[in-house]
């Protein structure tokens, strides 16, 4: 812990029993992410033009939606039981997961023009679902045979819309 830190502590942790108060400004301002009356929504992800993805919830599932507050896209994959966003990239790239009614989960980047680039398959995997993306094409997510992870969790990074490696701690249930 550095000196400044340890003033703070020390001022933080003496100011709450002589009952002083303590405020800071916010550099923040808490938008709710409302997209329809009496749904949940999820932000998952957020770019440096606070562009942001996520999913919101209604009676009907999830669906997912990207964009910037007051002009949400909101989408589903075709078939699918459920599909969410999970992030976007400061080009506007978005990963998105969906689930299909036979039990399987699959990822692909939605690219700015609309068309699917879809991530590749592990195999032996029912799951394999997306997380992030950067702007080299990068993929990261993860596999497994079950959603609750029973079968173990394992890790992957792809090169474009090709496998590059996966990852699996020896001895690791979720990696």
């Amino acid at each position: 812990m550095t000196r400044q830190q340890t003033i703070s502590f020390t001022l933080v942790f003496l100011a709450v029993p002589l009952g002083l108060r303590c405020s800071a400004a916010s550099i923040y301002t808490f938008e709710p992410a409302v997209l329809c009356p009496g749904c949940g929504s999820l932000v998952s992800g957020i770019n440096n033009s606070g562009e942001i993805a996520g999913s919101v919830y209604d009676s009907t599932g999830a669906h997912a939606f990207y964009g910037r507050m007051g002009a949400l896209t909101t989408f589903d994959q075709t078939g699918a039981v459920f599909t969410e966003a999970i992030g976007i990239t400061d080009s506007g790239r978005v990963t998105v997961n969906f689930c299909t009614p036979l039990g399987t989960g699959r990822a692909y980047i939605l690219e700015t023009n609309g068309s699917k680039n879809f991530l590749p398959i592990v195999e032996g995997a029912r799951y394999v679902l997306g997380g992030n993306l950067n702007e080299s094409g990068v993929a990261v997510g993860f596999y497994s045979n079950s959603l609750d992870g029973a079968g173990g969790v394992r890790s992957f990074a792809t090169s474009g819309t090709t496998l590059g490696y996966t990852f699996a701690y020896p001895g690791s249930l979720i990696t």
